[in-house]
């Protein structure tokens, strides 16, 4: 419902363990989708698919993008709060699944090689490394170490 993108905004700018983070929440190309309300406008221009996770006092506790980016690029983002981040897996392998039946293509995760957390989350969920990028810009200006993950073909199947 589109009351849910406010519930979700809420999660996030509430939630200081998000906000208070050392490092960005999103990197590479994904950080043009900064906060789940644009994500869930990609979803109602049909370019993206959105997915939401709900801890048991059913309050978002995170949520999973993947979008094709006016650029034709695909990129999937995820935000979870450090408390459910070993919940995280079905959230995210159901986000790539539902982008490449959508699309007929599979989405690319680029994380900070230094945010250890993120892509813990994004490997337990069967993507794989396929690349590193060297001083990737991140954010405007900004560059630091990025690793590029995609799905396993094999979990996409």
């Amino acid at each position: 419902e589109i009351s849910d993108q406010f519930d979700c905004d809420k999660f996030l700018i509430y939630t200081p363990e998000l906000w208070k983070r050392v490092l960005p929440v999103q990197a590479g190309p994904a950080a043009h989708i900064s906060d789940f309300r644009l994500a869930f406008q990609e979803k109602l221009a049909d370019n993206a698919v959105v997915y939401t996770a709900l801890n048991k006092q059913k309050a978002c506790c995170g949520y999973a993008f993947a979008v094709m980016l006016p650029s034709g690029f695909p990129v999937l983002d995820f935000i979870v709060h450090p408390s459910y981040l070993g919940d995280s897996a079905k959230l995210i392998r159901t986000t790539a699944e539902a982008f490449r039946e959508r699309f007929r293509t599979m989405s690319f995760y680029y994380g900070l090689a230094a945010d250890s957390e993120k892509l813990a989350a994004a490997q337990n969920a069967g993507m794989e490394r396929i690349a590193g990028i060297p001083n990737g810009l991140f954010r405007q200006d900004q560059s630091m170490d990025i690793t590029v993950l995609v799905p396993k073909q094999k979990d996409l199947s």
